[in-house]
């Protein structure tokens, strides 16, 4: 059992991109097996030394010497080099707190006006008109921060 845990933890490491986080269960998992964390460790190690040992061996000594691809090099390294491809950005929910209560207190006001008043034919048309700006809200929350959304259910995935 422990071993089908490891080999799948191990698989998913390799299968992920360069600067990838683990998925959540696999990370708990590195935590409690020193094996997978070691051998972890180790593939990152030699990804690293890989990496520059074919920057060298592709450009050569000369090249490595010339100050216009030094400069090329830096620049794309610092561009793409340690960036993930989609970063999260926090999220505030401030405004959307406060737009949940606006519309939550209208409901509150509309029904206890409407029932004071004795609108009855009016209060179906406006109840579904409530309906609709609660599912809009809803559909602008999720389609405002769809990448959020993303990024946590890949987290969710069982090891």
């Amino acid at each position: 059992m422990k071993k089908d845990i490891c080999t799948a933890v191990i698989e998913r490491f390799s299968a992920s991109d360069k600067h990838e986080s683990l998925p959540f269960l696999s990370a708990v998992h590195c935590l409690k097996c020193k094996n997978c964390q070691n051998l972890i460790k180790t593939l990152r190690t030699a990804e690293n030394t890989a990496r520059i040992e074919a920057k060298k061996s592709l450009f050569g000594i000369r090249a490595a010497e010339d100050p216009v691809i030094v400069r090329i090099m830096e620049r794309i390294e610092s561009a793409y080099g340690s960036k993930h491809e989609h970063p999260i950005h926090g999220i505030s929910l401030t405004r959307w707190i406060s737009a949940g209560c606006i519309l939550i207190a209208a409901i509150v006001l509309f029904g206890l006006f409407s029932a004071a008043a004795g609108i009855r034919q009016m209060q179906l048309l406006l109840y579904l008109c409530f309906s609709l700006f609660i599912t809009g809200y809803c559909a602008f929350f999720v389609g405002g921060n769809l990448s959020f959304f993303i990024k946590k259910i890949r987290t969710i995935r069982p090891v």
